[in-house]
């Protein structure tokens, strides 16, 4: 599948009439895109140029868990960067409706860029998709999901807490450490 980024488009776009009727320019405010860096790194269009969000500094901060520490970091100092973008820029959404009956909603527009500046915005391709069976589907598997998690054997035995720590830090940490005296044994033979 790949990565992709963030496009957050502050200038106008052209909604069509279906567009207004779905409600998506009211709902559409980040995009994503394929074309560029594809490292989720998140851009912004405004006053018709292609801009990069960058940092001045990152820190590093240490978050307790029940596991034990886990490294993070945090940038600070938000600066965003002129990228003069030539050429073509393509970005995407897709909007979920969660009303029966309405639909689901593909819209895919292409920004052309002349040294750095939007000549036009266009829509690529605009696909409504009837999302009753989408939903139908999806309240089947959440209910198969609870019926699962109210069998007897998950509800009082699976996922208590001494089960899951026995599993966590017993089963698992066995098996681990099996694995690591066979791969010991593999290099002595």
């Amino acid at each position: 599948m790949g990565m992709y980024d963030y496009i957050i488009v502050k200038d106008k776009l052209p909604w069509s009439d279906d567009m207004w009727a779905e409600g998506l320019p009211n709902t559409c405010t980040e995009f994503q895109t394929r074309d560029l860096i594809e490292g989720l790194a998140k851009y912004k269009i405004e006053n018709g140029r292609l801009l990069l969000q960058k940092f001045k500094d990152v820190k590093q901060i240490n978050i307790e868990t029940c596991n034990g520490l886990i490294s993070s970091l945090e940038p600070t100092g938000e600066y965003w960067e002129d990228q003069n973008y030539h050429g073509k820029l393509k970005f995407y959404d897709y909007v979920v409706n969660e009303k029966i009956g309405n639909n689901d909603c593909w819209i895919e527009f292409t920004a052309i860029f002349t040294n750095g500046q939007v000549d036009k915005i266009e829509v690529f391709k605009f696909e409504k998709t009837d999302n009753t069976d989408r939903i139908k589907e999806q309240n089947a598997f959440v209910e198969i999901m609870r019926q699962d998690r109210d069998r007897w054997i998950n509800k009082y035995f699976n996922h208590t807490k001494p089960v899951i720590w026995f599993r966590r830090w017993v089963w698992y940490e066995f098996w681990y450490k099996v694995g690591q005296f066979c791969e010991k044994m593999r290099f002595l033979w």
